[in-house]
């Protein structure tokens, strides 16, 4: 960082107010600066203020290589976008506060490697994107930064399949290398869409029919939503992961009788743990807000932000992943995953209007969400996590087929 943006001028204060502190790109950073001159001092009538904000990037963690500890640790400083304003003094004078309004647009798609703020850390290992908003009057040599937090968008999907929403198997069951035949199990596997926020709840629908199966029962199927964390890096010229961490940050496991069924419904909603969610207070707020020598390192007084991310050092991913265990020492689980897309947080505001239909689309039209929020009649007194299909009604639904009472899944 340059010494001159910790530096106090002699002769005036600036202070900067925004609206708020979140954003997303494309979007306008809107606030004012207050200047308090601290003497009577002659100013041009026309003054140039220049808008900076920049990107810091850094990784850096531990391993061990020969019985030693080795410290790693990369770090960048990108200029994502400059702005010059003029504006035009009533004097040739400063002599009490002036406040001056602002607006500064963020760049979108357009602009290259412009990443979403990101913070993750534990005892060796802290990763961190973050952003600093400087203003700078060169006349009058006073400069002074503030951190904001940059929200991600939703990945487009441009060319999303239905089987990328779906999941149907038909799948031959065989143990012991594939020497024994165990029979069938029929799956189908849905979930709503494949992007979502935070602090969002994931439906899933899972339909199973077991009762084909040879000798051979389910042990247990575990729903999980899974968060990997990876630093990248190569050895011998391929590419690795240097370090790698996961998280099982939602599970659910059927086991017993919820599993002994011949034709069994799951109907599962996924939602990662409270301490996983950023919560945005004005407390937290200010964690990244305030600027000081400590800004790009580390601060383990600032939250953990986790959106998708996938960039040249380092990567964070999640997965919705569906486990089928067998009760037999031969055969290897079965194992369904949906890559899910989180980002940060929807549009509240009137401001955030235009970026709304980014989250609105890529639902699954095969997907009735109402399932989990109504009563339906027949389950209305019973608080298992399954329930019992006709024969015929999963066939149909193998098929393909919709049968009067699901005409709308």
């Amino acid at each position: 960082m340059e010494e001159k943006k910790y530096r106090k001028s002699n002769l005036v204060e600036m202070n900067i107010i925004l609206n708020k502190y979140i954003f997303f790109p494309s979007l306008k950073i809107k606030g004012y600066i207050d200047l308090i001159p601290k003497i009577k001092i002659k100013v041009n009538n026309e003054q140039k203020i220049i808008f900076k904000l920049t990107q810091f990037k850094k990784c850096e963690y531990q391993s061990e290589k020969n019985g030693k500890i080795e410290n790693h640790s990369e770090s960048s400083e990108d200029l994502i976008k400059s702005k010059e304003l003029y504006i035009h003094l009533k004097d040739n004078y400063l002599s009490q506060k002036i406040k001056i309004n602002f607006n500064f647009l963020l760049p979108g798609d357009e602009k290259q490697n412009f990443y979403p703020t990101f913070e993750y850390r534990k005892k060796d290992v802290n990763i961190f994107i973050r952003h600093l908003l400087t203003i700078e009057i060169p006349d009058i040599e006073v400069k002074n930064s503030i951190g904001v937090i940059i929200c991600k968008l939703p990945e487009k999907k441009d060319n999303l399949k239905k089987e990328d929403l779906n999941i149907f198997k038909d799948k031959k069951i065989n143990i012991a290398f594939g020497i024994f035949k165990k029979g069938r199990l029929p799956y189908e596997i849905k979930i709503e869409k494949l992007s979502y926020s935070l602090d969002e709840e994931i439906p899933l629908k899972l339909k199973i029919m077991p009762k084909d199966l040879k000798d051979i029962e389910i042990d247990s199927i575990d729903i999980i939503l899974k968060k990997q964390i990876a630093i990248k890096g190569s050895n011998y010229g391929i590419s690795t992961h240097l370090r790698e961490e996961n998280y099982n940050i939602y599970e659910k496991k059927y086991i017993g009788l919820s599993v002994k069924k011949d034709f069994l419904e799951f109907k599962e909603i996924l939602k990662a743990h409270r301490y996983d969610i950023p919560d945005f207070t004005d407390r937290e707020i200010e964690r990244y807000s305030k600027f000081d020598l400590d800004f790009i390192e580390r601060d383990d007084q600032r939250m953990q932000i986790n959106p998708s991310i996938n960039i040249d050092q380092f990567m964070c991913q999640y997965k919705v992943e569906i486990k089928f265990k067998f009760n037999s020492f031969f055969k290897s689980d079965i194992i369904e995953n949906f890559i899910i897309d989180m980002y940060t947080m929807k549009p509240s505001s009137n401001d955030e209007d235009e970026l709304k239909h980014l989250f609105s689309g890529d639902e699954n039209p095969y997907f009735d969400s109402q399932i989990f929020t109504k009563k339906e009649e027949d389950n209305s007194d019973n608080d298992t996590d399954f329930v019992v299909l006709e024969n015929k009604d999963f066939y149909k639904i193998l098929n393909g087929e919709e049968n009067n009472n699901n005409s709308n899944k």
